[in-house]
């Protein structure tokens, strides 16, 4: 196994697992290094504005998991989240 899969393997670990979890996978990993999207540290408005932004690029979300997905991300990927 090469040093790439195992850090996505420990990424994957590292995330709380769930729904939104799975929308994360199928809607954002397709196109995006989860590295990238766990090292963004956004605020809850600035990933609703990145996932609706990706939306509108075609990301496969209804609008119901658009906002279940930032949720998930702004606490997972938030500011706060980095000392954890």
């Amino acid at each position: 196994m090469g040093a790439h899969a195992i850090v996505l393997l420990m990424l994957a670990a590292a995330q709380p697992s769930g729904s939104a979890q799975v929308l994360l996978n199928e809607a954002c990993v397709q196109c995006h290094d989860l590295r990238i999207i766990a090292s963004q540290r956004k605020t809850a408005a600035a990933w609703r504005r990145t996932v609706n932004e990706m939306v509108w690029k075609g990301a496969p979300l209804l609008p119901g998991e658009a906002a279940r997905l930032t949720e998930y991300l702004s606490r997972t990927f938030g500011p706060r989240s980095a000392s954890k």
